[in-house]
Formats: C-alpha cells, structure tokens, sequence
C-alpha cells in the first residue's frame, strides 16, 4: 500500500485555493512544461489567461481543451515533480515536457525531435515515486501517441536523467551509454516515475543539442536551428493536444 505524505499536494492546493493565494482561470486538463524561450518568441500567449499562485509561469493556451503551458520552475527532477504534483490537485491527468537535452553519441544529429520511451534515474526524487529498485523508468502509456506526434518527425530513445550536469564523468558516460542511454536531460526519469506512481498519462520530448563524446563536451553549432525546432514543435503539439 501507498502511504501518504504528511504534506499532500491537495492539502496545500485547497490552503491556496481558500486562501486567495491561487486562482486558476481555466480548469486545466493537460499542462507543457516548456523552456522560457517558447513564451518569449509567442508574447501573444502572455495576453492570455495566467494562473497565480504556482512558481513560474502558466498561460491557458486552449481554454476549451485546459491545455497550459508551464515555464520557468526552475530546472530538475524535483522542482518539476513537485509542480506536477500541484497540478495533479488541481486536475490534470496529462503531462507533457519540452526542452533541450544533451546527445551521448554523434550518431544523433542536432536539433533531432526525440521522444524517451524509458529513462535512466540517476537523480534522487523518481526513487520517492518508484516502486522497486530498477531505476530504468518507462514512460505511463499516452493514449493516440502517434496523433499526439502527428506532423513531428522523430525519434524514439532512452534518456538519462541527472541532478549533476557538470560531474558527466567520462565513466559516468560510459555507463549510461552501456545501458543504452542516448540523450542526457534533468527531468525526464522523474516525470515518468511520478506519473507510473499516480496512473497519469507523461511524455518527455527533447530537443537534441550539445554533444558530449570523445571526453569532450561541443556546445551546439546553430542555436537559432535549435529554437526554431523548439518553437514550431511546441505549435504542433498544442495543435495536436487540442484535437
């Protein structure tokens, strides 16, 4: 059985919600967590409905469908999940994650659309959510995922997920690329064992950029490349989330 924590995210939700601290405009059915850069580039959806009273920023980008996209939480598993779990309460049964992640091997190309069907844990909040000592985490099962990719071309690959970007060993690497591990984000295990714990519906999408191989990290050669992927991808899936 599933024991409870003393702190539950329902119980601080409705102390917010009684409070007058939060106020959701729309209800909300699925939430984008997206990098900064897709609401800047899209400064009309600042115009749109916001919620107060999460950490960061949440816009209704389709108030009849209570889709939103999330942005500027922080960066990690645990910030992420613990926002989830506040949108867990307030009735989102699908979440969705959009940014950058970093490539294993130069056999992927730059700004490559890639979808995690599994992840590596090697961070520490997934091990709260998941249930058994495996820490390879597979995605909770999105309905009509090929209508959710619709007019996206990409890939399908195992990530792993880190708390510590700057001690990316080269044996750390190696490890990770022996359990074939091909992209390296902060978030992705996290979200899935939060949704496989609560039965919801997750999906981690990345972006590939940087490249660490040979005991070398290669920042990205186009950015602009990079952000025009990231943009007209997080069009698409609104689109397609909506139908």
């Amino acid at each position: 059985m599933k024991e409870q924590g003393i702190l539950t995210a329902s119980g601080l939700v409705d102390w917010k919600l009684k409070s007058g601290q939060l106020k959701m405009p729309i209800k909300p059915k699925s939430v984008i967590f997206c990098p900064e850069p897709v609401l800047r580039a899209n400064s009309n959806w600042f115009s749109r409905r916001q919620v107060r009273g999460l950490m960061g920023t949440h816009v209704c980008v389709n108030k009849h469908s209570g889709i939103y996209l999330s942005s500027g939480w922080g960066m990690g598993a645990s910030a992420l999940v613990a926002l989830c779990e506040e949108w867990r309460a307030l009735g989102v049964t699908h979440f969705l994650h959009l940014g950058f992640v970093g490539r294993l091997t130069s056999k992927l190309d730059s700004s490559e659309v890639i979808i995690g069907h599994s992840a590596l844990s090697e961070e520490g909040c997934s091990r709260h959510y998941s249930l058994g000592d495996n820490n390879e985490i597979k995605k909770h099962t999105w309905d009509q995922l090929e209508s959710l990719m619709n007019g996206i071309d990409h890939l399908s690959q195992q990530f792993v997920s880190t708390d510590a970007p700057f001690r990316e060993t080269p044996d750390m690497k190696e490890k990770w690329i022996s359990k074939k591990a091909t992209v390296v984000d902060m978030e992705t295990s996290g979200l899935y064992a939060f949704a496989h714990y609560y039965n919801l519906k997750a999906l981690s999408v990345g972006i590939s950029a940087d490249l660490l191989e040979k005991d070398v990290w290669t920042p990205p050669e186009d950015t602009r490349e990079l952000n025009q992927t990231l943009f007209r991808t997080s069009r698409i899936l609104i689109s397609n989330l909506a139908r």
